[in-house]
């Protein structure tokens, strides 16, 4: 039986479309068609793998934990385990074990943040056990990982809390407004007041107090003063300067050996045998 060979240009070949207009197809050549990607690609795609970029995850969750968020509403998370999205543009970066809802919500290297559905425009920046209330607007938090939480309620509020103390290095610090301290403080350097300053419950010395000598004059301290010397009696309020004089009392104006005088400075200090009152020394003109 004789053998025929059939020529390329004996075979109609078929007509290949691409309706979108997102290929273009060359049929020009005797031995293969062309391919070419002209356009921007359009429509719903599905990968059942993973999408990479020159090798590189592009959007890496992970890879354990189950992870819930809605990209339709501008959601994003960004590596992190069982942590849910919700709500609108909330972001969660190495979120874990978090549940972040309401508007503009941001949680970074966060584990256990909630973020409940009212809240707008909040960060939490690192930390563990941080809830914000439906009232939080606009504040930001910085926590570390101990087992203590911190709740976060009235709006425009800035939260630092580190079990190990919080340090502020290099460069001055200032405080536009009122700094409250909850607890005493230590002051390494010069305290400066530029205004006017209260204490409340403490003593303070100054060098008014100390030597009875202010911008360059005498003051009169009329106020009762505390004396040092000599403790003679049971009462531990009672010293004894070494100087005696009598006090007068009574009808008869008898002399009882009650008052002392003592000197502290630039001020005489006079004892009724109740309290001690100074007087400031001037010398004559």
């Amino acid at each position: 039986m004789a053998f025929n060979k059939i020529q390329p240009e004996q075979i109609q070949m078929p007509t290949f479309l691409a309706t979108t207009g997102d290929f273009h197809i060359d049929q020009s050549t005797s031995t293969g068609i062309d391919l070419i990607l002209s356009r921007d690609l359009t429509g719903n795609f599905s990968f059942t793998g993973q999408l990479l970029f020159n090798d590189k995850e592009v959007f890496g969750t992970a890879s354990t934990g189950d992870n819930s968020f809605q990209t339709l509403s501008g959601c994003v998370l960004l590596a992190g385990s069982n942590t849910q999205l919700a709500g609108t543009n909330n972001i969660g970066i190495v979120a874990n074990n978090s549940t972040i809802s309401g508007i503009n919500n941001i949680v970074l290297n966060g584990d256990n943040i909630q973020f409940n559905t009212g809240s707008e425009s909040n960060t939490s920046l690192a930390g563990y056990g941080i809830t914000f209330a439906k009232e939080a607007t606009g504040c930001v938090v910085l926590k570390d990982y101990t087992a203590s939480s911190q709740a976060v309620g009235s709006p425009h509020r800035f939260y630092a809390k580190f079990a190990s103390g919080h340090y502020f290095e290099e460069g001055p610090n200032y405080f536009s407004n009122n700094a409250s301290f909850g607890q005493s403080g230590i002051v390494s350097g010069n305290l400066e007041i530029q205004i006017s300053g209260l204490l409340t419950g403490y003593d303070i010395a100054t060098i008014h107090d100390v030597t009875g000598y202010t911008t360059g004059r005498f003051v009169d301290l009329s106020d009762a003063q505390r004396v040092g010397g000599i403790k003679t009696y049971t009462d531990p309020q009672y010293f004894d300067s070494g100087y005696r004089i009598p006090l007068w009392a009574g009808r008869d104006m008898e002399p009882k050996l009650l008052g002392q005088m003592a000197q502290s400075g630039e001020t005489l200090l006079v004892s009724n045998g109740m309290a001690w009152y100074g007087i400031a020394m001037v010398a004559d003109p």
